[in-house]
């Protein structure tokens, strides 16, 4: 697979006037073996910018990318990075518990070959509806149920919401309260391409922020579209 940037159909544009965390993301990237892709240093760069206070300008994170390209391996850079940093506490969440449960064991053999990663992680739970990995510096990382119960009562750093596209919009209102408590909280969304009329939870992301990019407006929503689904706005791109 190539390196090489593939430029996204349309994109919120990366604002250099701000910092961003996204050079701090690459070097996790590394310590877990690997180099990231153009158009996932692209999502990291502006969806980790940050303000002169050290908070994060984009409280929500977008990107629908085409299979096989590397979505997998951003999600899982971006959870070691949170986790790295102290009493930080993360959940991911997939098409039901079983595929969340999966990328999860996935994650953490990724996590486990990595030995400047692995020396930081105190122990790890399997019991089945608790597994966590516990991090030396008390950082946690927890999978959870995509329904109404299964965050219930967390207080989160991170949530990420993986193949959006099978997800509901109800779902943002039971994960998102999860953030609320936190200053610096982030909800991270990744997704492959659904069908038109299909994917309600990720068509409302974008043409949400369709909608800022037309009418010019600032928002705390990041989205980067690098699959070919055809957009509301086919001859227009937003870079």
């Amino acid at each position: 697979m190539s390196n090489k940037l593939c430029r996204p159909r349309w994109a919120s544009q990366r604002n250099t006037t701000y910092k961003t965390e996204g050079d701090k993301l690459a070097q996790v990237a590394n310590i877990l073996g690997f180099e990231l892709f153009d158009w996932q240093r692209l999502v990291a760069d502006v969806g980790l910018e940050i303000d002169e206070k050290g908070q994060y300008l984009r409280r929500t994170v977008c990107a629908q990318v085409g299979r096989q390209n590397g979505k997998s391996k951003l999600i899982e850079t971006r959870i070691a990075y949170e986790l790295l940093q102290p009493r930080r506490h993360v959940a991911y969440t997939a098409q039901d518990r079983n595929m969340a449960k999966n990328k999860w064991e996935e994650h953490l053999l990724s996590f486990k070959s990595s030995t400047k990663f692995w020396k930081r992680v105190a122990r790890v739970s399997r019991v089945n509806g608790s597994e966590k990995i516990y991090m030396k510096n008390g950082s946690t990382y927890g999978i959870v149920t995509p329904n109404d119960k299964g965050a219930r009562g967390l207080s989160l750093n991170l949530m990420v919401i993986d193949e959006a596209l099978t997800h509901p919009l109800s779902l943002i209102a039971n994960l998102q309260p999860t953030l609320a408590t936190k200053k610096n909280g982030q909800l991270w969304i990744l997704s492959n391409a659904g069908r038109p009329g299909e994917s309600e939870l990720l068509e409302h992301y974008r043409e949400l922020k369709l909608y800022v990019c037309q009418n010019n407006m600032n928002s705390y929503l990041g989205f980067a579209q690098l699959s070919s689904l055809p957009l509301l706005l086919p001859d227009q791109e937003f870079f």
